[in-house]
Parts: structure tokens; sequence; C-alpha cells
């Protein structure tokens, strides 16, 4: 018995044990503010808006001790304002979060396609709209980022965000 027990040790000290060390994940966050100045055509009224403010992102990642690499992305544009030609205040409403994981982040990129859906919300009634927008992201196994949107839309869809 004293014997097994030894070779029991012997196994868990040299295999188990350094496996257990290495498996604890590690985080890494990173947050970006993006000023905004730009002015659109509201599509509801044809209201010219001129908006300022901080649009948030955050992202995270979280490295397990296999290789993968989980990706998290939460966007907040509710720092996000304007006025438009009428007199009308406006206001960005919405928050979106995704996670993707790519299992053998150091041979394979991690890949992410994001849809946002934000509320673009007027004073009064009936000027409301919905602004679409797809970006995608890719980090490389060497850590390398790259992200573009390829579509914004905005849209009058008085159904849906009255």
């Amino acid at each position: 018995m004293p014997k097994c027990f030894s070779s029991i040790c012997w196994v868990f000290c040299v295999f188990v044990f350094p496996v257990v060390i290495n498996a604890q994940a590690t985080h890494e966050v990173f947050i970006q503010d993006i000023e905004v100045f730009d002015t659109i055509i509201n599509p509801c009224n044809d209201d010219a808006v001129t908006l300022s403010g901080i649009a948030r992102f955050r992202l995270q990642y979280t490295f397990d001790g296999r290789g993968g690499r989980e990706v998290t992305m939460h966007d907040n544009l509710q720092g996000v304002s304007g006025v438009g030609e009428t007199g009308v205040n406006y206001r960005f409403v919405g928050a979106s979060s995704l996670t993707g994981y790519s299992p053998n982040a150091q041979a394979d990129p991690t890949v992410v396609t994001s849809i946002i859906t934000a509320l673009l919300v007027s004073e009064g009634v009936g000027a409301n709209s919905i602004a679409i927008s797809r970006f995608h992201f890719t980090i490389t196994p060497v850590g390398v980022e790259s992200a573009f949107l390829d579509r914004f839309e905005l849209s009058c869809e008085p159904a849906a965000v009255q």
C-alpha cells in the first residue's frame, strides 16, 4: 500500500499538479471610449440630427489553460445624443453584449460578428428610429486585432419603437 500511495503521489506531482497550475484563466480588459460627432438624417421625419457624445466599448479576453480564448464585447451608446435642425432632442438608447470562443487561439484566429441594434429616441411622439450596425472583429493568434463596420442602417419602424 505505501508503494502504491507513493506512486500515485509521484504521478500527481509530475503530471497533474503542473496542469492544474497552468490551467488557471487569465483576463485582459480594454475599454475604449470613442468620441462621436456626426450628422444623420432621421428617416421618420427627415430631421438632420447632429450627434455628439461618447460611445463606450469594453473588450475582455479570457485565456483558459487549454489554449482557448473567450472574447466578450459590450457596447453602450447611451452617452450619444443629438439635436435636430427642428430643435428636437434625440438620444440613443441601448447596449449589447456578445461572447465568442476560440478553442485553439494559439493557432486559429478568433472571429466575431456583432449586430448592434439601438433606438434613436426623440422628444415627443413619432420620430423614433432604429439604428442597426454590423461589425466584424478578428484577433489573430499573435494578438493583432482588426475591426470594421460594414453596415449602418437607420430605419423608421414606428410599430417596433413606439
